[in-house]
């Protein structure tokens, strides 16, 4: 902090100026402090608003399972339960009673290669193929659900689900975005 406003005291322009910014800055610098955490806290309860609007959406079109409905499946190795997450992005736990990667046209990528931060402009063709058959709001199959066990933070939680499953399969991905999806659709044929 000191160092910050040692180099701005030693900026070209002195006198009123000074004594009008110094103020200024420090005020807006503590401005920001005190709100930064209101800032958050609103960015989470509107994320979370609509997190809630997404699963009455996939109850509305029978795509969602209750997780005491599901466990029994799981605990039996039947289906498939997919992992969509991304950074900063809320984690949606999904469940096909299919095989994925048997029936998937695309090895799924190594977990190393998914992109949870959006850096890439194209997704992994396993990725967009997921989403489009499994994931996507409009066309997909899967079902929603919302384990009633606490998840681990962080990405990649194929690990996790393993540990309590062993005979299930479980495939890790990542959210596509908007324009990925487009090209998925445009690129069929007709």
């Amino acid at each position: 902090m000191t160092g910050i406003v040692h180099r701005f005291l030693n900026l070209s322009f002195r006198g009123p100026f000074q004594i009008f910014f110094l103020p200024l800055f420090l005020f807006l610098l503590l401005l920001s402090a005190v709100t930064a955490p209101i800032w958050v806290l609103v960015v989470v309860l509107i994320q979370k608003r609509g997190e809630r609007q997404f699963q009455r959406a996939m109850q509305a079109k029978q795509r969602w399972i209750a997780w005491p409905e599901l466990e029994p499946r799981l605990f039996d190795g039947q289906g498939t339960i997919i992992i969509e997450s991304a950074q900063k992005m809320p984690v949606r736990v999904w469940w096909t009673p299919e095989d994925l990667v048997a029936i998937a046209p695309f090895e799924p990528p190594p977990d190393g290669e998914l992109d949870y931060f959006f850096i890439e402009e194209k997704a992994h063709p396993f990725v967009l193929w997921c989403h489009r058959r499994f994931l996507d709001e409009a066309h997909g199959t899967a079902l929603l659900t919302e384990p009633t066990l606490e998840l681990p933070g962080g990405l990649g939680m194929a690990g996790f689900f393993l540990g309590l499953y062993p005979k299930l399969s479980v495939i890790d991905t990542v959210y596509c975005l908007p324009h990925q999806t487009k090209q998925v659709f445009n690129d069929e044929p007709a």
